[in-house]
């Protein structure tokens, strides 16, 4: 029998892992020597932010739609937090002078934590209800165009 996870703490999540990447972008174009590339930087940084706020809504809707009276463990909850961290943006490792060195490499980074927060949601799309599924579809959409742009 397949786990079922609750779709507030997956969003809850969404909006952690945006509110990680705009501090990543922010961080950046402190650092950045190119002027170009500190412009694009803070443009990625408020696209994080509309991120946060657009997840945030679907939480506020979420939580008026769904009982909040299910308990989920402690376990269960650093299990999450666990992967989150590792597989997107550890908070820890947020600072880019510890492991990036240009701008190329930032970008890069950044590219390949996008594509590793989808597969995240892809794979945890499996283990919500099918009625919460849309939520996550829309949730990787969003972050499909963000690739994009």
């Amino acid at each position: 029998m397949k786990k079922i996870y609750s779709i507030n703490e997956l969003v809850e999540f969404a909006v952690q892992i945006e509110v990680q990447g705009a501090e990543f972008y922010k961080n950046m174009a402190a650092v950045t020597k190119n002027p170009e590339a500190a412009k694009m930087y803070a443009f990625l940084a408020e696209e994080e932010l509309h991120h946060r706020e657009l997840y945030q809504e679907l939480l506020e809707q979420i939580n008026a739609e769904v009982n909040r009276g299910t308990v989920y463990s402690d376990e269960y909850h650093q299990y999450l937090q666990a992967i989150v961290q590792t597989i997107i943006f550890d908070p820890q490792n947020i600072a880019p002078a510890k492991t990036i060195s240009n701008d190329l490499e930032a970008i890069d980074f950044a590219i390949q934590k996008e594509k590793d927060s989808i597969l995240f949601y892809v794979e945890m799309r499996k283990f919500v209800p099918a009625e919460h599924q849309s939520v996550i579809d829309e949730i990787i959409e969003e972050e499909q165009l963000h690739i994009l742009k």
